[in-house]
């Protein structure tokens, strides 16, 4: 199984391209809370999204924003220019749910690829 759950804030706006051939892509680092018994620290989560989830994330996601997300581990190896093996580990989003702003009531979630729902908060 692999499966991340994260929550946090998003430290800038989301960075959206759209390639040549089509396919959107989006990425966002979140900064979330990290406890170590009376200890906290900031852990950063490089967060990418494909195709309709990217668009999304690029109209309703901006700095500040406050998020829970669903996803899965990914890991990337490349090459640097002397021909080290370098690694890259990054969440895929899956799902999302974002609070639209500190001052606003709406919870804006994100249940399918084809489907954007925006509902009352349930606390």
């Amino acid at each position: 199984m692999n499966k991340v759950c994260l929550s946090g804030r998003l430290v800038s706006d989301p960075i959206y391209k759209k390639y040549d051939n089509g396919i959107e892509r989006c990425s966002m680092i979140i900064a979330n809370n990290v406890f170590f018994g009376k200890k906290k620290t900031v852990g950063f989560y490089k967060v990418i999204s494909w195709g309709k989830k990217a668009e999304l994330v690029k109209n309703y996601l901006k700095t500040g924003t406050e998020v829970y997300i669903t996803g899965r581990l990914d890991q990337y190896r490349y090459e640097d220019e002397n021909g080290k093996a370098k690694y890259d580990v990054s969440v895929i989003l899956e799902e999302f749910n974002a609070i639209k702003s500190a001052n606003s009531p709406k919870i804006f979630s994100q249940k399918t690829e084809e489907n954007y729902i925006e509902n009352e908060p349930v606390f």
